[in-house]
């Protein structure tokens, strides 16, 4: 099991990749612009990722969400490639 935090705002959660694939397991992704990764065969964009997982609706970037998912072993991927 792979772990990683994340500050966003003034709180730092804690993620395990496990945590995110049993989240994603029952969440229909939305619309991704530019990035994504693929869990159960679904996309999803980084940062509903990181929202299901940590269930904020603080606002934050979407490079820390790419990063705390690289953190955790997932490959990012860009639409275009």
């Amino acid at each position: 099991m792979k772990r990683t935090a994340i500050r966003i705002g003034t709180k730092l959660y804690g993620l395990t990749d496990t945590h995110v694939k049993a989240v994603l397991r029952r969440a229909t992704p939305t619309f991704i612009r530019l990035y994504y990764i693929n869990v159960h065969g679904k996309h999803f964009p980084p940062k509903q990722v990181i929202r299901l997982a940590t269930k904020t609706k603080k606002p934050f970037g979407p490079a820390k969400a790419r990063r705390a998912l690289t953190d955790l072993g997932f490959e990012i991927k860009r639409v275009d490639s």
